[in-house]
């Protein structure tokens, strides 16, 4: 028995691991895209459900700036602080929790997005070449406008 093609199986379960891996950033690169039309932006403020108390305001007014650069801050607990986009991230889209012991819920508005990007994936391979050439040709064009 020839140990040849047990390569060609390997690499097949890694390819499949990878192209799992990549539809997962595809889902939050299009469920970015989403939250993108929202005015204000949800990851601007510290206004929305998933902020804590520790938030950081990126659209704050810089108050170096009008005060002629002096402003005096006790940061005792400075390193606490989180910035609302990290908030959004790991809060928002994420839904991370405290350990292991606490699973969570499902995420709907990420679980669709998940199952949209599936159901591209699978129109490019069952279409062929040609449908996925189109469909970057026209992403392409409307990305750059």
């Amino acid at each position: 028995m020839s140990f040849l093609p047990t390569g060609t199986g390997y690499s097949t379960i890694v390819i499949q691991l990878y192209s799992r891996l990549y539809i997962i950033i595809l889902a939050w690169a299009l469920l970015y895209f989403f939250y993108c039309f929202r005015d204000p932006l949800p990851w601007a403020t510290c206004n929305n459900p998933w902020n804590t108390d520790r938030c950081v305001d990126l659209t704050a007014t810089n108050w170096t700036a009008i005060h002629g650069g002096n402003l005096t801050v006790n940061w005792t607990s400075g390193n606490l602080s989180e910035s609302s986009a990290s908030e959004f991230w790991h809060r928002g889209i994420l839904s991370m929790s405290g350990g292991i012991q606490e699973v969570g819920s499902v995420k709907w508005e990420l679980l669709l997005c998940l199952l949209a990007c599936w159901v591209a994936c699978y129109f490019c391979i069952w279409k062929g070449v040609r449908f996925t050439g189109k469909t970057t040709a026209v992403m392409s064009v409307c990305l750059n406008e």
